[in-house]
């Protein structure tokens, strides 16, 4: 495993990272809005 294909997996990994706390902030954020109603 060289440098470069490090590089880029640890890319993807980290935009893995940013989506999973964009979907949880977004699911919390949905059942908030559906329990005040």
């Amino acid at each position: 495993l060289n440098g470069e294909n490090y590089g880029y997996f640890y890319s993807k990994i980290v935009l893995f990272n940013m989506y999973i706390k964009l979907y949880c902030n977004f699911y919390f954020f949905l059942s908030i809005l559906t329990s005040s109603t």
